[in-house]
């Protein structure tokens, strides 16, 4: 599975919104309804999924699901 498909399905069984809903344009708090404990809970489990860890810095400007996806890419290593 690719990291945006796994990133969208991670954010999709977290928020339990269908997964065509999880579309690369979507914000996380506007279009999906994630509050502050849901966003925190998301980032969570990416670190644990790609085994990364994503500094409390960045949460500010990882607002959209196509900025989650390209941040764990780029902390993978599996950027295109």
């Amino acid at each position: 599975m690719s990291v945006e498909n796994k990133v969208r399905q991670i954010i999709a069984d977290h928020l339990e919104v269908p997964l065509e809903n999880v579309v690369m344009e979507a914000t996380i708090e506007g279009d999906l309804s994630a509050d502050g404990l849901h966003q925190m809970e998301i980032i969570m489990e990416l670190e644990d999924e790609f085994s990364i860890k994503i500094p409390d810095d960045d949460l500010d400007i990882l607002t959209t699901v196509r900025s989650l996806v390209e941040r764990v890419e780029l902390m993978t290593g599996t950027k295109k």
